[in-house]
C-alpha cells in the first residue's frame, strides 16, 4: 500500500506597503533641501513655511484639485504617508492656488533631505485641520498679522492693536503697518503700536524674539521694535538705531535699575536698516549669560555677563511692539511681520534656517508635479529596478538587486522567511545615501533554509522610514517533495528529491475529488514538474504524484 504525504500549504502574503490617507484624490511630494539647514544637527519640531502659488492647488471649480474653498482638505504627512503633520493655514486663494501654510516637521534633517507629502481633493472635509500644536511648546506668542493680531500658538497671548493698520502685501502674506510718519513721542498714547499682555514673562529665563521689520524711516530717536517691562527702570528693549544718524547703533538691553544698569550689546551698524525687509532675532541664553542679536540669519553681535532675565521684570505692566517705555523716544515708523516669542534660546542654526525658509521658500524645498494620492505612497526614495534570490552552488542563496537612483538611503536589510509570514534578518548592506547613477548590490545567504524559502528586501532611510520590495522564493534541495508558490496564480512547480519516476503519473483534483478536466499542461524534467494552472477557477486543489498528494490554493 502506498503512503501519500500531504504537504503543508505555504501562504504568500503581499509585501507590507504604505497606504495613503483615505478619501484624498491628489498629492504632491515636498523635498526639503538639507543644505538649507546649516550645521550637522537635525532640528526638532521646526515649523516650516510652505508658500506656493500652484494651479493644481486651485479649487475644482477653478480648474484645480482642491475641494474646499477654505483649503480645509489640505493634509500634510511625513513620507510614510500615515503620520499626520500639524499645520496652520495662514492664507489660501482658491482662484489662484496660492497657499501659505506653516507645517511642523518633527525632525528636520541637516545632513539628509526631509520629504513630506501634501494631500488634497477630499470632498468630505468640511472643517479645518489647523492646530496651535504647529508651534512647539516653547512658543508663547506667534503673530502672523494676517489682518488680525491674535496669537497663533497655544499661549493665547493676543495683542492689542493701537491704531496700526493691516498691510495687505507683506514679506509673508499680510502684515502690520505702524505708519508713524512724523516723530511722534511715546508719551503720546495715540501713536501706532501693539500691546503684549501683562505678565507674559513669568518664569522666562531663556528667551528668543524673532520677526521681520521694514524700517520706513530712521530719522527718529531710539525707536523700539520691542520694549517690555514696567518703566524706564525695569525694561528689556531692542532698537535698530539709537538716534537719527544713519547708519546708527543697534542695541538690545535689559535692566532692572534704569539706564545706568543696562546689560546687553551695542552694535555699530555699517549700513542703514531702512528700505528693505530685515529678519531680526534676539536671544538670551541662561546658561552662558549671553544676549545676542542676529540679522538676516547671521550673527550680528552679543554681550556676555548678562545676569538679568525676562522673569526679573515681572510683574510687567507695559509690554510693547513699536513703542518705547521712555516718553521722549519716538514711535517706530515701520512695517512688521511674523513676530514670535519663545522661552527657549534658539540656536544660530535654527535662526539661519528660519531665515532661509522664510526669505526664499522656493529654494528651501522642491515640490513635485501633481500625482494621484495612491501613486505617491508607492514612490520610494530608492528606485529599485530589480531584486532576485538565486539558488547557487554549495546550497547558498545569492541575493542581487539594482537601483537607478537613491535619496536618503541608509541601508538595505535582506530578510528571509520559511512561510512569507515570519521574517528574520539575514544581511545588512549599506546604501549609497544620495546617488542618481545605476548601482549594483549583491550578498550571499550562506546558511539558507532547506526546501522553499522566501526573501525580501527592506530599504531604510536616514530618518528611519522603510519600505519593502516584492517577495522572491527560492528552493534549496532537501529530502521532501515541495510545491510552490502557494497560493498560485499562473503556474506551480513541484520538486522531488530524486529522479525516480515520481511524476510518471500525475493527476489534479478539486475538493470534491473530481479530476480536473481538461488535462493540465505540464513540463517534466524528471526531478521537477511545472504545471500551468492559469485557467483553473479560484479554490483548493490537490496534485497527486506517485508518492505524495500536494495541496495548493489557486488565486
Amino acid at each position: 500500500m502506498k503512503v501519500y504525504q500531504l504537504l503543508a500549504c505555504l501562504l504568500i502574503v503581499s509585501p507590507i506597503g504604505f497606504s495613503q490617507p483615505v478619501g484624498y484624490n491628489f498629492a504632491k511630494q515636498i523635498v526639503i533641501d538639507a543644505t538649507q539647514v546649516p550645521g550637522t544637527t537635525d532640528l526638532s519640531n521646526f515649523a516650516i513655511l510652505f508658500s506656493v502659488t500652484d494651479p493644481n492647488l486651485r479649487t475644482v471649480v477653478n480648474g484645480g484639485g482642491v475641494e474646499n474653498a477654505n483649503g480645509y482638505d489640505f493634509l500634510f504627512t511625513s513620507s510614510d504617508c500615515m503620520t499626520f503633520l500639524d499645520h496652520q493655514m495662514e492664507r489660501y486663494n482658491p482662484v489662484t492656488g496660492e497657499v501659505l501654510a506653516w507645517v511642523r516637521i518633527p525632525v528636520l534633517g541637516a545632513t539628509a533631505n526631509t520629504t513630506i507629502h501634501l494631500y488634497y481633493g477630499n470632498s468630505s472635509i468640511v472643517s479645518s485641520h489647523a492646530t496651535t500644536a504647529t508651534w512647539n511648546a516653547n512658543y508663547f506668542g506667534v503673530y502672523h498679522f494676517n489682518n488680525v493680531v491674535t496669537d497663533a500658538s497655544a499661549g493665547g497671548n493676543h495683542l492689542t492693536n493701537v491704531n496700526s493698520t493691516n498691510l495687505t502685501t507683506s514679506i509673508i502674506g499680510e502684515g502690520r503697518d505702524l505708519d508713524n510718519n512724523t516723530n511722534v513721542v511715546c508719551s503720546n498714547a495715540a501713536g501706532q503700536h501693539l500691546v503684549v499682555p501683562n505678565g507674559v514673562f513669568a518664569g522666562v529665563t531663556n528667551f528668543t524674539w524673532s520677526g521681520w521689520v521694514y524700517l520706513d524711516r530712521d530719522a527718529t530717536n531710539w525707536e523700539r521694535i520691542f520694549d517690555f517691562g514696567q518703566s524706564t527702570n525695569v525694561n528689556f528693549f531692542f532698537t535698530p538705531s539709537i538716534d537719527a544718524t544713519s547708519p546708527s547703533q543697534t542695541r538690545a538691553r535689559i535692566t532692572t535699575g534704569g539706564f545706568a544698569s543696562e546689560q546687553g550689546p551695542s552694535i555699530a551698524n555699517s549700513v542703514a536698516n531702512t528700505g528693505a525687509w530685515i529678519y531680526w532675532a534676539v536671544t538670551l541664553e541662561d546658561a552662558t549669560n549671553t544676549l545676542s542679536v542676529y540679522k538676516n540669519g547671521a550673527f550680528y553681535g552679543s554681550a556676555a555677563g548678562v545676569t538679568l532675565r525676562p522673569n526679573n521684570m515681572e510683574a510687567t505692566t507695559a509690554n510693547y511692539f513699536g513703542r518705547s517705555l521712555y516718553g521722549a523716544d519716538h514711535y517706530i515708523d515701520a512695517k512688521f511681520d511674523e513676530f514670535r516669542l519663545s522661552h527657549a534660546t534658539h540656536s544660530a542654526d535654527w535662526i539661519a534656517t528660519e531665515y532661509n525658509n522664510q526669505s526664499s521658500p522656493s529654494t528651501f524645498y522642491s515640490v513635485s508635479a501633481q500625482m494621484n494620492a495612491i501613486d505617491l505612497c508607492v514612490v520610494l526614495p530608492v528606485e529599485l529596478i530589480n531584486f532576485n534570490a538565486i539558488a547557487a552552488k554549495n546550497k547558498e542563496v545569492e541575493l542581487v538587486w539594482e537601483t537607478e537612483s537613491e535619496m536618503n538611503n541608509d541601508y538595505f536589510t535582506v530578510e528571509r522567511s520559511p512561510d512569507a509570514l515570519n521574517w528574520e534578518k539575514v544581511k545588512i548592506v549599506d546604501g549609497a545615501g544620495n546617488d542618481s547613477s545605476l548601482l549594483h548590490y549583491a550578498t550571499v545567504d550562506t546558511d539558507p533554509l532547506p526546501g522553499v524559502s522566501y526573501y525580501r528586501l527592506k530599504q531604510t532611510d536616514f530618518n528611519g522610514h522603510f519600505s519593502y520590495s516584492e517577495i522572491k522564493s527560492v528552493y534549496i534541495r532537501n529530502e521532501q517533495i515541495v510545491l510552490y508558490p502557494n497560493p498560485a496564480d499562473k503556474q506551480i512547480t513541484i520538486i522531488s528529491p530524486v529522479a525516480d519516476g515520481e511524476f510518471d503519473q500525475v493527476a489534479v483534483y478539486d475538493v470534491l475529488g473530481q479530476e480536473v478536466i481538461p488535462q493540465i499542461e505540464r513540463i517534466n524534467d524528471g526531478v521537477s514538474l511545472v504545471m500551468d494552472v492559469s485557467y483553473l477557477t479560484s479554490g483548493i486543489y490537490y496534485v497527486k504524484t506517485n508518492t505524495a498528494i500536494c495541496k495548493f490554493y489557486k488565486q
